[in-house]
């Protein structure tokens, strides 16, 4: 089991992999969310920061793809920490990036990092004027997959 190797202190990894599209955040997001909650029932609000994190994360570092229209473009290393009584109590989260040319190069049908569009299709009117947003079609690095 293990939550056994608290009282011993080994330490244990996992590593999630394989092909574009098979699973591997989902799967992220479920067994963290098992760790968080299931020693210890006040782990609910953390599990939700750490998952929370991991979906800011995402906006910065997935796009789409032509096999998958939200494919992560780099690599994580996710550190739960633990309590002696086997809660989890924080976490560190490093990200690598994978694929830095697809911010100034895209393959048709795909698109650059989701946090482009989400900034310029959510960002309030005032502001978007305020700050001098132009339409996705204006910006050379987002024109060229839309």
């Amino acid at each position: 089991s293990l939550f056994l190797s608290f009282s011993t202190f080994f330490f244990q990894c996992m590593v999630i992999s394989g092909e574009s599209g098979s699973g591997k955040t989902e799967t992220t997001r479920h067994i963290i969310h098992w760790l968080t909650t299931t020693q210890n029932k006040r782990s609910s609000v953390l599990a939700q920061s750490i998952l929370g994190a991991l979906e800011l994360l995402e906006a910065f570092g997935n796009a789409q793809t032509s096999r998958n229209k939200n494919s992560s473009r780099f690599g994580r290393f996710i550190q739960l920490e633990y309590c002696q009584d086997g809660s989890v109590h924080g976490a560190v989260i490093e990200k690598y990036l994978l694929e830095k040319s697809r911010i100034t190069n895209i393959s048709p049908k795909e698109r650059s990092y989701h946090v482009f569009y989400y900034l310029l299709a959510g960002c309030p009117n005032p502001l978007y004027n305020d700050i001098c947003l132009q339409p996705v079609t204006y910006f050379n690095y987002l024109n060229q997959s839309v």
